[in-house]
């Protein structure tokens, strides 16, 4: 995983296959971004093949105990894509905004 910071943003690009295995990994990171001051935290799955329950409950987490601190969680998911498939079936986008592209969320967000 990569972190990049772009004004109020961090931006976490996501491993290929977010699950059961993988997903201690993600939340370590997502707890490391959440320890900043960063307003936005946007998660770019543009590389992610494959997602499980075990990953969208890393990231449901994530944005309950962001939103608590007065932020905020995004996705980065290009529609049609798989993942955001899953995203959208499990109404994980109704709860967090989904965005095309980092440039997209980043220019929405901040």
């Amino acid at each position: 995983m990569e972190i990049r910071h772009i004004g109020s943003a961090s931006v976490l690009r996501m491993i290929e296959r977010v699950d059961s295995v993988t997903c201690t990994e993600v939340e370590s990171a997502l707890q490391a971004l959440m320890a900043t001051d960063a307003r936005h935290v946007i998660c770019d799955f543009g590389a992610t093949k494959y997602i499980s329950s075990a990953g969208l409950r890393v990231l449901m987490l994530a944005a309950k105990n962001l939103k608590r601190a007065g932020r905020q969680l995004a996705l980065v998911c290009p529609k049609g894509n798989y993942i955001y498939d899953v995203f959208d079936l499990t109404a994980f986008t109704q709860l967090v905004p989904a965005f095309e592209t980092v440039d997209e969320a980043v220019a929405k967000l901040t």
